[in-house]
């Protein structure tokens, strides 16, 4: 049984915000309605528009993919911020959270039924599962995970590579790039229902590169959490400006 303390369900005050992450989190947000609005368009026309007007190549270059991460990360830090004040007011912050993550797998497969094929609300809410395994975990423990997930996502293409030399039929896998959502073909809304989940689960088997980055961001932003950079930033602009340099240097590369 969760014991209810006083305050609890009370939004958080404005000084107890963290007004960085809320500038942030709207740089975000606005990044990724930038990129699903190319999307949308793109695969009502089947993905067979032409990439030489300006406009569409800088999304592509400088937002595709980058906002998604953003908000990852804000999620992970989110998560933290979110047990923390939670664990203060009830016995239970787990259930807490898990019941947030079961509203938002259901808003998600809302959407996904009524709305659009490219929904990440479902990818998040059982990713953010996961993440209760990592609350009470010290910041080095999370650390060695992070590295650990990176090291085996840079190995991953020389897996694949070196299974696709043994392995002939590996090239006979489907490419996504010949994928067409049948849902924005379809004649009637109605028809676009029954068909939106056929092309979901398509797109879901080859989500497993973004859904594993997705959870890397989640614990990227436990560990910035545990580790207190958002606490008294303005004493901590030696470490934002390190981090900042290795990001940009990440990016580039």
């Amino acid at each position: 049984m969760t014991v209810q303390k006083e305050g609890h369900g009370q939004p958080v005050s404005l000084r107890e915000r963290v007004h960085f992450l809320d500038i942030v989190r709207g740089f975000a947000l606005l990044g990724i309605i930038i990129v699903n609005y190319f999307l949308i368009v793109d695969s009502v026309k089947g993905f067979e528009m032409t990439y030489d007007d300006v406009l569409h190549n800088l999304v592509s270059w400088f937002a595709e993919g980058k906002f998604v991460t953003l908000f990852s990360f804000l999620f992970g830090v989110g998560f933290m911020i979110f047990m923390d004040r939670a664990a203060q007011k009830v016995d239970s912050p787990n259930k807490l959270f898990a019941r947030r993550l079961s509203i938002l797998l259901g808003f998600g497969i809302l959407h996904i039924t009524f709305v659009w094929v490219g929904d990440i609300l479902t990818f998040y809410a059982v990713s953010g599962f996961l993440l209760l395994a990592f609350y009470k975990r010290t910041a080095k423990t999370v650390l060695r995970w992070i590295i650990a997930l990176i090291v085996f996502q840079f190995l991953t293409p020389v897996f694949t590579m070196l299974y696709n030399v043994i392995n002939t039929a590996g090239s006979k896998n489907p490419n996504f790039s010949e994928f067409t959502l049948f849902s924005h073909s379809s004649l009637t809304y109605m028809e676009s229902i029954s068909t939106r989940w056929t092309d979901m689960v398509t797109m879901a088997a080859s989500s497993f590169s973004m859904i594993y980055s997705m959870f890397l961001m989640f614990l990227l932003g436990v560990y910035f959490v545990k580790m207190e950079f958002f606490k008294d930033m303005e004493a901590k602009k030696p470490i934002w400006k390190r981090i900042w340099i290795i990001s940009t240097i990440a990016f580039l590369i």
